[in-house]
Formats: structure tokens, sequence, C-alpha cells
């Protein structure tokens, strides 16, 4: 990402999350009609629009970015090395103390519950088979199952110590 071409066009309020256009300068376009009339329309205004993803993506001159890597990079005047993880969870909260630069095996560290879970616990689930509970957790790209329990709570537990023994972020799983 080019960071100066980025900070040229775009404020970054680092405490609210907001992005907003900038006055561009006259260099920025084919001729001095463009760049009065996007300057008039698009000026000081929020920028960008909800993906389908539920992340914040903008486009400049057609190149699309996901604004969470655009606050990181004005913020720090550099482009993100790995991927940028909101804390929280909140998809669109990007004030810089929500994001953190990670890899990717540690951004699945904090990923929310998945709609299709029936335990209400990431890495549990019925063992029909077993008549018992299951706890599974994934480490470095692998699963690992923990054990079948006979109570839910004991598969709980299971799991609950294997997240904080592999660095699980506490928000992973939540709703």
């Amino acid at each position: 990402m080019p960071v100066d071409w980025v900070s040229a066009c775009i404020d970054y309020n680092a405490d609210s999350g907001v992005l907003t256009w900038k006055k561009r300068p006259s260099s920025h376009f084919k001729n001095r009609q463009a760049h009065s009339a996007w300057n008039s329309r698009f000026q000081g205004k929020t920028v960008g629009w909800k993906s389908s993803a539920g992340y914040l993506s903008l486009a400049i001159d057609e190149v699309k970015f996901q604004a969470h890597r655009v606050a990181w990079a004005i913020y720090h005047q550099a482009s993100p090395s790995g991927v940028i993880d909101h804390i929280n969870g909140d998809k669109v909260d990007n004030r810089i103390t929500n994001l953190r630069v990670v890899e990717f095996c540690e951004n699945m560290k904090n990923v929310k519950r998945y709609s299709n879970n029936t335990s209400g616990i990431a890495g549990v689930r019925w063992y029909s088979q077993r008549s018992k509970w299951v706890a599974y957790i994934n480490v470095d790209g692998k699963r690992k199952q923990l054990g079948y329990y006979a109570l839910i709570d004991d598969a709980i537990d299971a799991r609950k110590k294997a997240e904080v023994e592999n660095g699980y972020h506490e928000n992973h799983g939540r709703e």
C-alpha cells in the first residue's frame, strides 16, 4: 500500500476510528474540472462502505482497500506486515486501540463462535456415536482432540484450559 498516497487522500481519527476524505491536490486528477468536482462532492465526508464480509472498505482511484489496513498504515506511516485483527471482534471498529498486527494463525485465535455451533462453546460438540461431549482445539493448523466427556462442563473446562495454554485471545468464541 502506498502510504504517502493514501495519507494524501484520507484523514484518520485514531480515537474514533473514522476515515474522512481530505481535499485532494490537482495532481491526482486529469483536469481542473475533475479536481474541483471531486473535492466539492467528497472532501470532509466519511470514507467507504460496509462490504459483504462486514468490514469497511474503500477505493482510491478504483484501487480497493480495507479501511482497517488504511487506518493502521496512516497511523503508523507504514504498510502492515501481517493481518490486522480487530481485538474486540467488531469489524467496523477501526480505533487504533482496537487494531493489532498478527499472523494469520494468531488471528484465528480471536474469532467469534460459528453460527452453527450447538454447544455454545467453540471447540466443544456432541459426539452421538459415543453419546459424549468431545473437546478439540486447533494448534499450528492441526486439530488436536482433547478428550470425550460425559458432562459438557468437563468438555468446556478442557477446552478453556487448552485455549489458555495455546495463547488464544480471551474474546475467542464470543457470540
